[in-house]
């Protein structure tokens, strides 16, 4: 494959992840909508435990919607790191680990989870493309919690 067929490879395959997100994120953030005029009761009195499973339903919406987003932007990015090889650059595999622990602090709080790293000695580093590995490390960390 030339470089030139590679690029418009890798443009047909970017015009697909726009379309399957727009296509994916709509009927969620249509149902979002809805059930915000639910929940803020213009359509009518809402109580009690109907309240509280919608404003659940309304949650898991959006950790639906969030893990969606997070799914195709790596998609995205790794499809792209496929194209330009030259975004790899040697990483500290342990920091990177630390650091999605660290970003993660509040929502293990909220889970009640606990998350710690263990790790032998010497440090490990890989080249890699960091901001992928961020991500990759964040979407693990959700997942486990």
């Amino acid at each position: 494959m030339t470089q030139e067929q590679g690029r418009g490879q890798g443009t047909r395959t970017s015009d697909v992840v726009a379309e399957v997100t727009h296509e994916t994120r709509r009927p969620l953030g249509l149902a979002r909508s809805y059930l915000s005029l639910i929940l803020e009761e213009r359509i009518g009195p809402l109580h009690g435990p109907l309240r509280e499973r919608l404003e659940q339903v309304d949650a898991k919406l959006g950790e639906a919607q969030s893990a969606l987003d997070n799914r195709l932007l790596l998609l995205s990015t790794l499809e792209r790191d496929e194209r330009e090889p030259s975004s790899r650059q040697s990483i500290d595999v342990l920091a990177a680990v630390q650091s999605a622990i660290n970003r993660a602090q509040l929502r293990r709080e909220l889970a009640g989870g606990r998350l710690e790293l263990r790790h032998a000695q010497p440090p490990l580093s890989a080249r890699a493309n960091g901001a992928l590995l961020s991500r990759v490390l964040d979407n693990l960390i959700e997942n486990a919690l």
